[in-house]
């Protein structure tokens, strides 16, 4: 199963751009930052959306600079996480 996950600086800026998505119909969910991919804050947004609605909606959002974007490969071992934005 594959997935996005958008990283950002705080829990705040998470839900807030977690309303700004689901607002615009798209469908995500906040879910716990994996360790390997932060040092502050514990909430991600995931969605199983295409890249390219994510990144279109990316620049609609005022605050896209304060976040990041990876691709996320689930397998059996874990997941494999590679940074798109």
């Amino acid at each position: 199963m594959n997935y996005l996950l958008m990283i950002f600086r705080s829990r705040s800026d998470t839900l807030a751009a977690y309303r700004f998505f689901s607002s615009r119909g798209l469908n995500c969910m906040t879910v716990n930052a994996p360790r390997s991919l932060v040092k502050s804050c514990g909430l991600a947004l995931k969605t199983s959306a295409s890249s390219a609605v994510v990144l279109g909606l990316l620049n609609q959002y005022t605050s896209a600079s304060t976040v990041k974007v990876y691709t996320a490969e689930q397998s059996f071992g874990g997941a494999t996480y590679r940074q798109i934005y």
